[in-house]
């Protein structure tokens, strides 16, 4: 099994993982304090980009593993994009959450 397959599993668990937890996030929403929803919302807006992070991240490994004749333009796009925007902005909202639950 090369690496690329094995990253590729990886990836496709962990974005599994990550939907199900903004699943979780947002029907355990409704029981929560009503003062914490600005922090809790900007938090799940955050997890949402990690989401999308690791699904772009799954079809660059996915397109490594299955379709290597593909990966010329496709990829290098694919990272450029996760890399420069969705992880920054991940770790955007993550701050701006911590201090909005620190303001409660």
């Amino acid at each position: 099994m090369n690496h690329e397959l094995f990253l590729f599993i990886l990836f496709l668990l962990g974005f599994v993982l990550l939907v199900y937890t903004i699943i979780i996030l947002v029907k355990r929403k409704e029981y929560e304090n009503k003062r914490i929803f600005s922090g809790y919302n900007v938090l799940i807006f955050g997890i949402i980009f990690l989401a999308l992070s690791t699904f772009l991240k799954t079809i660059k490994f996915g397109f490594l593993s299955f379709r290597p004749d593909l990966i010329h333009d496709i990829v290098i796009y694919l990272d450029i994009v996760t890399q420069i925007f969705l992880l920054p902005l991940f770790a955007v909202s993550f701050f701006v959450a911590m201090l909005l639950f620190k303001e409660i």
